[in-house]
């Protein structure tokens, strides 16, 4: 998964830069759950926090109509 890293947390970034006001929060959100997945070294903890951050994104991009 560290491989991924880097092009995921480049994902989130370019999210956060076009995030339409009164999301921000969620965006940060996710960005905070997908960047910490990689901040822990059992690949179970990690897979959860990936997992979630995903999961949370699916219902953002449903919010925003994506």
């Amino acid at each position: 998964m560290e491989e991924k890293q880097e092009s995921l947390v480049s994902m989130m970034d370019g999210m956060m830069a076009s995030v339409p006001e009164g999301f921000e929060g969620m965006a940060a959100m996710i960005k905070t759950h997908i960047s910490n997945a990689f901040k822990f070294k059992s690949p179970n903890v990690q897979k959860f926090k990936l997992e979630s951050g995903l999961i949370k994104l699916k219902t953002y991009c449903r919010k925003l109509g994506v």
